[in-house]
Parts: structure tokens; C-alpha cells; sequence
């Protein structure tokens, strides 16, 4: 039987080589750790740090989100809305002469109880005022009150009664600037003033205080400011101080326009009174007065003081350099008086007609016209009437005084100039 056993020997060698290795694997640990060299240990931990250095990443701050731009819209375009145009303006101005209250009067509107109405005197007329956006009268009459006694002519003082009855027949505005205005001096200045502003009347052209010269009257119609001055150039007796009653002169009309145009006055109308009593056609100191007043820019001038209707005529004078017509009735007569010898018993409305444009604001003159008047003194029972009929109505009818209405249509046609229109009522 064959022996399977190693040699001895060889197995002797085989243990003698293992110590040696085991041997140089020991010097060499010992020597790189001596050398800094790192130990299988270490790099293991080494790796697997790397690795998780790798693997989980450091902290970092909490992202901050960003926010979605808006996308700008652009809107869809709309057409500009169309500005509302501004519509046009139309205004009607009427003036009236003397405002008279002579004795007879008096003892006509005196009633059984001592009281006085003066209503009737202007039933016939006052759809004639009324019906003006604006109407305009001179009152040549004062009221200084009872105690002072009531009188006509020479010296005027007229119940209050005679100031609601111009206010009920549609006026709007008395100026008060002429040769009675003084009649019962200061006092009677001041008491009038407060009797128009009771009954709802406006006043220019005289004052009752100093401080009160300053105040000139503008009238909103409609949108068209109108400026309203009053002069006289004769005084039956002078007042004591200049401010009571607005005296004509050119330094005074400069002034008193440019204020108006300052405080907005789109057009200024002037009251005056002049000129010589009864005299049917104006006269050259008139003629003149006319020319300074249109060139100092008043835009429309209306007469009074001659008891009689005189011509109207448009002048033409030149402004800023440019030509301006301003139309000027010299004389409206009496509107209401005593006067009744011919032609004192007859009066004229005058009319004008403005415009004014949305658009530009410009001020244009679209009429002037006139309205001729008659004074009817009649009786009832013995006592005096007194009515004021406008001529275009009466004339064609069966009154009494049809035919004398006829007569001073014709008449006064005669006076006016072609750019004055003829008006029935």
C-alpha cells in the first residue's frame, strides 16, 4: 500500500515561509505607521466619509421663489369719448324811459282806505316786460316815505306801492341816476334803495353810502354776464357829495368799464340822461356823449330826461383797432307819466337780442328791435285812468285810442334806423 503523507521536510519549509511572511507584513505595518502612511482602517473610514461627503450635500438657505412676471397687458383702443358741445346761449334784453308819477297820478291810484295801487297803469303792458330775460327802466321818482308827504313834479316822492307795482309788471332792474334823484337828498337816496330791494328790484347809479361807489351791477342771464351802468349830465339840484348819483364824465365811464371787464362782464348796456327836455331829435352834445361812451366800450347806450322819443341809430365807432357798432337810442320818451300833450304821451321799448357761442364764447347782437308805447289817460266815474299800450296791439282794434296808437307806429318808424326791427307786443 502506497504512503500519501507529505515529505517532512516540505512541510517543514512551508511553515518556515509562512513566518516569514507573517513576519515582513508586521515590519511593513509597524513602518507605515511610523511613516505616516494610512492604515487600512483609516483609509476605509476615509472612503466611506468621501462617500458620504458625496452623497448628502451641505445645507443651503431656502430657495426663494421667484415670482412669476405679470404679463403687461395691453388694453384694446377705445375711442376718446366726443366732448358735449356747449350749446349757445340766447338772452332778451328790454328797456323802458322815464318812470314818472306826476299829482294826477297820485289822485288816480289813491284808494278808498288811503292806500294806493298803481297795478292797473301796467295790465296792458306787462306781458311786453315780462317776457324779456331782462328788463331794465330810469325811475324818476323817489320814495323818502309818508311822513315826507307825496308830490309830483318839481319835486318827486312816490308811495311804495308804486315799487310793486314795476315789480309785478316785470322789471327787473330800475336805474337810478337822473335829475330827481337827489329830490329828496340823501335820505330819500338811501329810503329808495330799500324799498327796490324789498320788492326784489336791483338799483345802479346812485348810492346810499360812500363805500357803496365801488359796487357795479352784473347780471348773470343765462350764462351772458351783463354789465349795467347809469349816469346822469343834469341835476336839477347838485348833490353834495359826487358818490350820491353817478355824474357822466369820461373818467368816470373809463373806469367803471374796465372794473366791469375785470369782474367778467361779457357785455355792458348804459343807462343815461341827457340831453334837452322836449327837444324831438337828439343833439350834438348827445351825439358826442354817444361817441365817448362806445369808445370807452359800453356796447349798448339807451337815453333818457327829453320826455319825447328821439332817434336810434347803430354808431360805429373804433375799438382796440378794430370797428365796433353800438347801437344808441337817444330818447325812449316817457314810459309812464302825465305828460300828455303830443309827443310826450308816447314811449318805446327797445329790445336787444345776444348771443352767445358754446363754442367760442363770442358775443354777437342777432336783433334790435323796438316796441312803440302810448300813455292812455282815461276816466272812470270822474277819476283819471292811466294805461300803457303797446301801439302794434291796439292799433288794428276798436279802442279808443286805436287810431292815436296808429299814429305813433308811423311815427316812430320814422326815428329808427333799417337796423331797428319793428315789434308788435
Amino acid at each position: 500500500m502506497a504512503d500519501n503523507r507529505a515529505p517532512k521536510g516540505l512541510i517543514i519549509a512551508f511553515i518556515l515561509a509562512l513566518v516569514l511572511c507573517l513576519g515582513l507584513l508586521g515590519v511593513m505595518f509597524f513602518t507605515a505607521q511610523g511613516a505616516g502612511i494610512p492604515s487600512l482602517k483609516s483609509l476605509i473610514w476615509e472612503e466611506e466619509a468621501a462617500v458620504n461627503l458625496t452623497s448628502t450635500p451641505a445645507p443651503s438657505a431656502e430657495p426663494t421663489e421667484t415670482p412669476t412676471p405679470t404679463p403687461e397687458i395691453t388694453p384694446e383702443p377705445t375711442e376718446a369719448p366726443t366732448p358735449t358741445p356747449v350749446p349757445d346761449s340766447d338772452i332778451t334784453l328790454r328797456f323802458v324811459g322815464d318812470i314818472m308819477c306826476h299829482d294826477r297820478q297820485l289822485a288816480s291810484a289813491l284808494q278808498e282806505d288811503g292806500s294806493y295801487d298803481m297795478t292797473p297803469w301796467f295790465s296792458s303792458i306787462s306781458a311786453s316786460i315780462s317776457c324779456a330775460d331782462l328788463a331794465i327802466g330810469n325811475l324818476e321818482t323817489v320814495f323818502a316815505g309818508e311822513e315826507e308827504g307825496y308830490t309830483g313834479f318839481p319835486s318827486f316822492n312816490s308811495p311804495d306801492a308804486y315799487a310793486t307795482a314795476l315789480k309785478a309788471a316785470g322789471f327787473d332792474i330800475l336805474t337810478f341816476a337822473n335829475n330827481h334823484t337827489y329830490d329828496q337828498r340823501i335820505d330819500g337816496i338811501r329810503r329808495t334803495l330799500n324799498v327796490l330791494k324789498e320788492n326784489g328790484l336791483l338799483s345802479t347809479g346812485a348810492c346810499g353810502q360812500q363805500d357803496d361807489f365801488e359796487d357795479l351791477l352784473i347780471m348773470n342771464v343765462k350764462g351772458i354776464k351783463v354789465g349795467i351802468l347809469a349816469y346822469s349830465s343834469v341835476f336839477n339840484s347838485t348833490p353834495k357829495s359826487e358818490w350820491m348819483v353817478r355824474k357822466l364824465s369820461r373818467g368816470v365811464v373809463e373806469d367803471d368799464v374796465k372794473q366791469l371787464r375785470r369782474e367778467g362782464a361779457d357785455y355792458i348796456v348804459c343807462m343815461v340822461h341827457w340831453g334837452a327836455e322836449y327837444e324831438e331829435h337828439y343833439g350834438s352834445t348827445q351825439k358826442q356823449q354817444a361817441q365817448m361812451l362806445a369808445e370807452c366800450g359800453v356796447d349798448a347806450i339807451f337815453g333818457s330826461h327829453p320826455h319825447v322819443v328821439q332817434e336810434a341809430e347803430m354808431l360805429t365807432v373804433e375799438r382796440d383797432g378794430a370797428e365796433v357798432t353800438v347801437p344808441v337810442a337817444y330818447s325812449m320818451g316817457n314810459f309812464i307819466s302825465n305828460q300828455q300833450d303830443r309827443p310826450r304821451d308816447m314811449g318805446i321799448i327797445f329790445e336787444l337780442q345776444l348771443k352767445k357761442s358754446g363754442e367760442t364764447g363770442e358775443i354777437s347782437l342777432t336783433q334790435a328791435g323796438y316796441v312803440p308805447t302810448v300813455v292812455y289817460r282815461g276816466d272812470s266815474n270822474g277819476k283819471d285812468t292811466y294805461e300803457v299800450l303797446p301801439c302794434g296791439t291796439y292799433m288794428n282794434s276798436d279802442h279808443e285810442k286805436a287810431h292815436r296808437c296808429e299814429t305813433v307806429w308811423e311815427y316812430e318808424a320814422g326815428l329808427m334806423s333799417e337796423d331797428f326791427v319793428e315789434l308788435e307786443k
